[in-house]
Order: structure tokens, then C-alpha cells, then sequence
């Protein structure tokens, strides 16, 4: 049998997906309008240089999907030709993501404070952590001190929540 290359799919699928995520981006950043006041950076600066990093991880992915496929030849023993790759760390980065759209989902309702607790209380507790009281108290102290950071120490203003405020 002749040796070949298989392609990680998994990683390929990830790095395509990623040059997409990131060229839609880049295309919305490009959407944001130049200000007479802008500095050297501007408003565009940051979203530019996560669009291109992302895109430049997309092209990494490919790449090392295309060419650090496992190769698979009659030679080698059975336990060495076990190459299917795992989908675990896929799926882990896919439950992260779901998480963070849940948070972004939920900070226009229960407020920055909240939503950042229960953030940091489920990525937490998916990544592994213990479930216990520890994990509350952190998840907690966590959001106030993120918001203690944030809103009074550098003027950011946190969204409050429409289910605490009063029409």
C-alpha cells in the first residue's frame, strides 16, 4: 500500500471558517467611519489588528491541516495507524462559544455585574472546576472586581440592565 497524507478535517474546517469569521469582520471594520479627532491608531485600529490576527490563525489552521496530515502506511503497526483525529477540542472551543453568546445575549438584560459572574462561573465550571461555594465567591468576586476596574477606575460605562432599571 502506498504511503499518503491525510488531511486533518477537523482543523481545516476550523481555518476556513475562521478566514470567513475574519473577512466579514475586516469588512464591517472597514465600515467604520474615519473621525476628525482620531488619533494615529483611529477607531479602526484594534478591530484591524484582530481581523487580520484571526485570519492569519485561520491560514496557520489550513496550513497545518493540509500539511501535518498523519501519514498512513501499510507498515506501520496498528496502534500507530489510529490517526482519527479527535474532535474534543473542537467541540470545547464550540462550548466556550456558546457560552460567550449566551453572555453577550444576556448583558442587555441582567447588566454587566451579573451576566459577567455567570460568565466566569460557567467557563469555570466547563473548563473543570470544582463545583462548590469556591466558585461563586470567585465567579462573584470576579465581576465586581471587573467592574470596579472598569466603571469607576476608567470611566467605562457597563450596561446596568433593562431588569433593574425603572421606566
Amino acid at each position: 500500500m502506498k504511503a499518503g497524507r491525510r488531511i486533518d478535517v477537523p482543523d481545516l474546517v476550523l481555518g476556513v471558517l475562521s478566514l470567513v469569521g475574519s473577512a466579514g469582520y475586516l469588512y464591517e471594520t472597514a465600515q467604520i467611519p474615519a473621525s476628525l479627532l482620531e488619533d494615529t491608531v483611529g477607531a479602526r485600529g484594534v478591530p484591524l489588528a484582530f481581523g487580520w490576527t484571526m485570519a492569519s490563525l485561520g491560514v496557520v489552521l489550513c496550513l497545518r491541516a493540509l500539511l501535518r496530515g498523519r501519514v498512513d502506511t501499510a507498515s506501520t503497526s496498528a496502534a500507530n495507524r489510529d490517526w482519527t483525529p479527535t474532535l474534543r477540542p473542537h467541540v470545547q472551543a464550540l462550548g466556550l462559544l456558546a457560552i460567550l453568546a449566551a453572555y453577550v445575549a444576556l448583558v442587555p438584560f441582567a447588566g454587566y455585574i451579573p451576566s459577567t459572574a455567570l460568565l466566569i462561573g460557567a467557563v469555570a465550571w466547563f473548563s473543570g472546576a470544582p463545583r462548590n461555594r469556591g466558585l461563586i465567591v470567585v465567579a462573584m468576586a470576579g465581576a465586581v472586581a471587573l467592574w470596579l476596574m472598569f466603571d469607576p477606575m476608567l470611566g467605562v460605562s457597563l450596561p446596568a440592565g433593562s431588569w433593574w432599571q425603572r421606566s
